[in-house]
């Protein structure tokens, strides 16, 4: 899937990679494009997996949101990564940026170390943060995971920290 550098994943690009990829029926598309007229802003893979449809060329298989997740790393050469909230350790990874960056960027820093950070995003297009991220924390990153759209879900709104938001998806770490 082509998509020009730091746009945000387009619902029509997702839906052709779909139908190319043979995970969707042309009639299916009409079923998506519905619900995302119904609940616009909402991720593309959100919309997707919302409709309820299973895969054409794995039979059974629901496309869900893991699945569509799993999908798109792989479409997009990125490693996938399950967040589990319960496992992050907010503080260390939520003190490295201010919650308006990583709200404003849809990231989520998951590791840290003296050296470098893994920042996840839903977003595999968008880079345009990573500079800026560089140079304010002074490390290199070691890489960019693709990870489920409600990754910004765990990030606290901006102002006085409150309690821990969690996202629907929970698991171990997985890769392509």
């Amino acid at each position: 899937m082509h998509t020009p550098d730091n746009l945000a994943l387009d619902l029509k690009r997702v839906l052709q990679a779909l139908l190319a990829d043979q995970h969707l029926h042309a009639s299916d598309t009409l079923q998506v494009l519905e619900h995302a007229a119904a609940h616009p802003g909402s991720h593309p893979l959100e919309h997707i997996a919302a409709s309820s449809l299973e895969s054409r060329q794995h039979p059974g298989q629901p496309l869900d949101l893991e699945y569509l997740c799993q999908w798109l790393a792989d479409k997009v050469g990125q490693p996938y990564l399950r967040i589990d909230p319960m496992q992050l350790d907010l503080p260390q990874v939520t003190g490295l940026i201010s919650p308006a960056f990583a709200q404003r960027h849809g990231i989520l820093i998951v590791a840290a170390d003296a050296c470098s950070v893994t920042v996840a995003s839903a977003q595999p297009f968008q880079d345009d943060w990573q500079a800026d991220l560089a140079r304010s924390l002074g490390r290199s990153r070691t890489g960019q995971p693709a990870a489920d759209p409600s990754v910004s879900a765990v990030v606290p709104p901006p102002g006085p920290v409150g309690k821990r938001r969690a996202i629907p998806a929970v698991g171990q770490p997985g890769g392509t």
